[in-house]
């Protein structure tokens, strides 16, 4: 077994690589007609992916989505992750086989990332089974049974980043500089800023507890030697990625999250202190009961998905209780447990995670200071997501243990087990399932995509509907249906708003709706005027339906109505009712009869008084081009009046009238909304955000900062600021 370490390096990589292959072997060519099961995957990133395929291919940027909760920004999505380079292969191989390679390359980026972190601790054949520990953990298993692709393709980044930062910090050289900073902007642009968060927790505590094992704070220049580097990458990072990030910002200031959650949903997801045994028993029921949040919708059982292998924590647990009594002893087997100073590390960041996992199932409640002292904790949800960091961590300190083993043989039989256990419950996890719209209601489909005017489907139901067989939420965007609704944590605040207020709610319905907007009561004149021409309904739920509306459709999952007498997108008001913006009025009888519409006249600078032409009957619009981000009216009106529609506004929202600039305000609390002067015009709104370029001067800047960098001390010793 010696003759394994002596194996050159690449031999254990490219059996990762081998191993990954095996452990995919069910996914990784599927047929026409199949992809990877995956809850999200198949209602969510299918047809995002789908979409901005799609649109790109016809030569249009998808800034904005028209088709989902009566339109919604979409590149700016932390989903889309359009600089990301593995985005690119959804453009260059189908659709459905490029989630399979996505899974596959970013497999192969953890388990390298883990063997090489290893490595700086173990030899070649202990760093070989932490890979493997970490590509086949039940994390990431549970990741592609779910359907978290952006989960997967951000938590890859973890070791690599932990790799990058160790080695500036013991040699800033230009090249371990852009070594981190390509980790660390890789990390941020995959899209679920969740885990850099958690990733920029793991970092200082790395930078505290090097200062107090080397007792650096007596020593002040030692402590800017070794927090520059780190800050500076920090730094760089965020300045080459802002062309993704700061527009995600945006949206996420402008969503339901953008005041935060409250605190009942940010802890939603909490580790029950008794669920620790799921570490050894992942589908122990009684201690899954207890977790909201779970492995649910396919065909395999529910367990608990941050599962690293009952034998690698055994090991973990055993040595380091035997290396820490053994520390100041000098027994003769004292060498064989002692284990490297980052052991203890990583360690202390276990059980810190652990800690913030219990969330309010802890007193004193971690999780619940963070939330109130840190600002990005407020907008996220699940602390049980903390556990990431157990999946590369474990089988890096597991590494640590093996190595410990002189006699490969053990470490063969332990890793063999290991591997076993954790193969046994991954492998049920990953399969094959069907293309979505495969086994949709092609009627269904038929009926709603050919519209001759512009309208909307309401699709009332919940995101855990039967109906969701015959037509999904967000398969609105792949057959260019215009929907009041979706499936998405990410929805404008100012649309969210509209529908709890049409509701008649006092009070913002987040607490039970928070991916969905919160189902419209049935009100024709709510209907009417959000220009609603199809109702998508449960079979349960028919009977005020029936009486009210004609039935194109029925089975046993759904009916499908029209409603006949729905108002145009696009109106002319004469009216306005100032609303300075007190929660939840109620103003809404002259707004359902586009008599007046609700504006902060203060906020505008706008008379109530437009003008004394109160009947608008002669007024006309005609829609001349619809696309996701520019639209064509031609509008004629006898006297000065507000021209809107059934449109959210958002930042980045244009309008010209005959050519020339004009304001848009907001209306009804989220309609792009513009005063137009009496006469025959042509109006354009266009949706053009600077934030993008904003991000993009950033991204180039900091880039340049960087080559300039590089040209000065690429071949120059000046560029190490710390040096161990």
């Amino acid at each position: 077994m010696k003759l394994l370490q002596k194996y050159s390096a690449y031999f254990f990589p490219s059996l990762i690589v081998f191993l990954v292959i095996f452990y995919l072997r069910n996914i990784l060519f599927p047929n026409t007609n199949q992809i990877a099961f995956g809850g999200d995957l198949l209602t969510q990133f299918y047809f995002w992916k789908g979409y901005l395929v799609e649109s790109l291919r016809s030569g249009t940027i998808p800034f904005w989505n028209p088709y989902l909760f009566s339109g919604i920004p979409f590149l700016a999505h932390p989903s889309t992750a359009f600089f990301y380079p593995a985005t690119l292969l959804y453009m260059l191989l189908p659709l459905n086989l490029s989630f399979s390679i996505v899974y596959f390359i970013h497999l192969v980026i953890a388990g390298w990332g883990t063997y090489i972190l290893t490595r700086k601790y173990a030899d070649k054949f202990s760093a070989f089974w932490a890979g493997t520990l970490c590509v086949f953990s039940g994390y990431f298993a549970s990741r592609i049974y779910a359907g978290h692709v952006d989960l997967l393709t951000t938590s890859v980044w973890i070791p690599w980043v932990i790799i990058s930062f160790k080695e500036i910090t013991d040699v800033f050289t230009f090249k371990n500089m852009l070594k981190a900073l390509l980790f660390l902007s890789m990390m941020i642009l995959a899209g679920y800023m969740a885990y850099v968060v958690f990733t920029m927790e793991f970092v200082a505590f790395f930078v505290v507890f090097n200062m107090i094992r080397t007792k650096l704070w007596k020593h002040p220049k030692s402590i800017f030697g070794l927090v520059l580097p780190i800050f500076t990458v920090i730094i760089l990072s965020l300045g080459i990625t802002a062309s993704q990030w700061l527009p995600t910002w945006q949206l996420t200031r402008e969503s339901i999250r953008g005041k935060g959650l409250p605190y009942e949903l940010a802890s939603w997801g909490s580790l029950p202190i008794t669920s620790l045994k799921l570490f050894f028993d992942p589908f122990d029921k009684t201690q899954l009961n207890k977790i909201s949040y779970g492995l649910l919708g396919g065909k395999a059982p529910n367990a608990f998905d941050h599962y690293s292998g009952g034998f690698p924590v055994i090991l973990i647990i055993i040595f380091g209780f035997i290396s820490l009594i053994s520390y100041k002893t000098n027994l003769k087997f004292r060498k064989m447990f002692l284990l490297p100073v980052d052991f203890w590390l990583y360690l202390i960041f276990l059980i810190y995670s652990s800690l913030i996992a219990f969330g309010n199932n802890l007193t004193p409640n971690f999780h619940a200071i963070l939330y109130n002292i840190t600002p990005f904790y407020k907008y996220i949800r699940i602390p049980i997501q903390h556990l990431v960091f157990p999946v590369f961590l474990i089988p890096v300190m597991a590494g640590m243990v093996l190595s410990k083993f002189k006699n490969d043989s053990i470490k063969l039989i332990i890793g063999i087990a290991c591997l076993f256990q954790l193969f046994t419950y991954g492998n049920q996890y990953i399969y094959l399932t069907q293309v979505p719209d495969v086994g949709y209601d092609k009627n269904l489909i038929k009926i709603l995509s050919k519209q001759d005017e512009l309208t909307r489907v309401l699709p009332n139901f919940r995101v855990v509907s039967p109906v969701l067989i015959a037509m999904d939420f967000n398969a609105t965007s792949k057959y260019k249906i215009q929907s009041t609704g979706g499936y998405d944590p990410v929805i404008l605040n100012s649309y969210y708003y509209l529908i709890d207020v049409l509701n008649g709610n006092k009070k913002s319905s987040i607490y039970s709706y928070n991916v969905e907007i919160p189902p419209l009561k049935f009100s024709p004149e709510i209907f009417n005027h959000l220009n609603i021409r199809y109702i998508l309904n449960e079979k349960w739920n028919d009977q005020e339906f029936q009486n009210k509306y004609k039935k194109l459709l029925d089975n046993s999952l759904y009916s499908l109505y029209e409603n006949k007498t729905f108002l145009p997108r696009f109106y002319l008001v004469n009216g306005i009712e100032d609303w300075s913006g007190s929660p939840y009025p109620d103003m809404l009888s002259s707004v359902m009869q586009r008599e007046k519409i609700l504006v902060n006249t203060k906020k505008y600078n706008i008379n109530k008084e437009l003008t004394d032409c109160f009947d608008n009957s002669s007024g006309y619009i005609q829609v001349i081009t619809y696309e996701p981000n520019r639209i064509i009216l031609n509008v004629s009106t006898k006297c000065d009046t507000l021209l809107t529609g059934i449109e959210n506004n958002y930042p980045g929202w244009r309008a010209k009238i005959d050519k020339v600039n004009t304001k848009i305000i907001t209306g009804n609390f989220t309609q792009r909304t513009i005063l137009v002067p009496k006469g025959v015009h042509t109006i354009e709104f266009y949706y053009q955000p600077i934030i993008y370029l904003i991000g993009i001067l950033i991204s180039v800047i900091s880039g340049l900062i960087c080559l300039l960098v590089y040209l000065k001390y690429n071949h120059s010793n000046k560029f190490i600021m710390l040096k161990k």
